[in-house]
């Protein structure tokens, strides 16, 4: 705390000590400076290139698919266009400024004087002109304000990251599940009443947000996958293959209906829109609908993505999805067809071994597409160096914590920042602040 106030005090004197000239009066001529912003569009036109050639690096590599080579590359080239565009603007913005001043220079020099009319008082020079003319004046007085500006962000920025890197090293459950190769994981949609697990032995059940577990052995098998209905309906639990459906939250269970023939569900998601309508794989990665909670299943167009260890939707209509795949990582599913969302350059996952995934729609985060479309929501996914999360479709991943090999996960009821994480030994951690935090820090 003792860092921070003297690093705010440096600041703020600092700032005073730049903007002091706006407020002093005074006279002269403006003298010319270099231009920040002609510099700063070229950096940005600099910067866009730069990421265009990564990409050719990594496609030459195999890193990129066409698909995703494509947007990302226009996407990159439309800010070199932009940004040499306004650098052109400037240009001519600042042409005709001296030209101008040019005229005003030969106008003074005039020895023609009008002698009936009156002196025109000089006007004061404007806050901007007094800036300009305080940097020319002292310049290293200036150089000197803004380097004490940059040292103290740099030491702010690296006390923030060592706080979050040590929080997140001292992450502590709040409890312990029982069992066997944990793989699912749900809360209550509706009030966050209780929460389900699952592994390879059954269903456990927790009423104090993960601190303590309890088995219900009315469901006893290997459970792949945990959904519950939007509003808080009926809850779905995909054990040995099989749908099972309860509506009290897990207490007691009933078969769901027969499944396609010669099919073995592998992972299960429910629409957050739609109550009764499901999504589920089977072993090939086929995707199967239901709109009747599962009592009738169709195969829709969506082409195999292969074994899929988890499935979530981040969009009913047209259906959006997230999954992820043994030492594949995460991919993306839109218009029958997936493709890579394990991020890219500086914002890819740094592991390929993705556990789980959810979306929380409800999260408020929005981001921009390369193709200029809006997508709402935050992805969680949950692998062996714990929990990353991306707000715009899988292009950029940013690392939680807590540092463990994390192997389920689910977020709270919809507009809650509550996050349950379960590791590979069966710990439990909680976010109350969508994984900003863990509880026990």
């Amino acid at each position: 705390m003792v860092f921070v106030g003297i690093a705010t005090a440096l600041a703020l004197i600092s700032v005073l000590f730049v903007l002091y000239p706006l407020w002093q009066r005074g006279t002269g001529a403006v003298v010319p400076v270099s231009d920040g912003q002609q510099e700063m569009l070229t950096e940005q036109r600099k910067a866009a290139y730069d990421a265009m050639a990564e990409l050719d690096f990594d496609r030459e590599l195999g890193k990129l698919d066409e698909s995703d080579y494509r947007s990302l590359y226009e996407r990159y080239r439309r800010q070199a266009v932009a940004a040499l565009k306004a650098a052109r603007e400037r240009e001519a913005v600042l042409s005709a400024r001296i030209d101008q001043q040019v005229q005003q220079a030969r106008s003074a020099a005039s020895f023609t004087v009008a002698p009936t009319t009156p002196a025109i008082p000089a006007t004061a020079p404007s806050a901007r002109q007094r800036f300009t003319q305080s940097v020319e004046r002292r310049p290293s007085a200036w150089l000197s304000a803004v380097g004490m500006l940059f040292v103290v962000f740099t030491a702010g920025t690296l006390w923030v990251w060592s706080q979050g890197s040590q929080a997140s090293a001292n992450a502590q459950p709040v409890g312990v599940i029982a069992g066997d190769a944990h793989t699912a994981l749900l809360i209550d949609n509706a009030a966050g009443a209780w929460a389900l697990s699952g592994d390879a032995t059954g269903i456990r059940r927790s009423t104090d947000a993960g601190a303590t577990w309890t088995a219900t052995p009315v469901l006893p098998g290997k459970v792949a996958a945990l959904a519950q209905d939007a509003g808080g309906g009926q809850v779905y639990a995909l054990v040995d293959g099989r749908l099972n459906r309860s509506t009290d939250g897990g207490m007691t269970w009933t078969r769901g209906g027969a499944l396609p023939r010669n099919v073995r569900f592998t992972s299960l998601a429910a629409d957050p829109a739609q109550a009764g309508r499901l999504l589920a794989l089977d072993q090939s990665g086929a995707l199967f609908e239901s709109r009747n909670a599962g009592d009738a299943w169709d195969r829709t167009g969506f082409e195999p993505a292969g074994p899929v260890a988890s499935l979530a939707v981040a969009v009913a209509q047209p259906l959006e999805l997230f999954a992820t795949v043994p030492e594949v990582g995460v991919i993306a599913g839109s218009d029958n067809r997936w493709a890579s969302a394990n991020g890219v350059v500086n914002g890819a996952l740094p592991t390929k071994v993705a556990h789980a995934i959810v979306y929380d729609p409800s999260s408020g985060s929005t981001a921009e597409r390369p193709d200029g479309s809006t997508v709402r929501g935050t992805a969680y996914v949950a692998t062996d160096q714990g929990v990353f999360r991306s707000t715009d479709y899988g292009q950029d991943w940013f690392p939680l914590g807590p540092k463990q090999n994390i192997v389920a996960l689910t977020t709270g009821p919809p507009g809650s920042k509550l996050l349950l994480a379960v590791s590979s030994v069966g710990e439990v951690f909680r976010s109350n602040d969508r994984g900003i935090t863990w509880a026990g820090n």
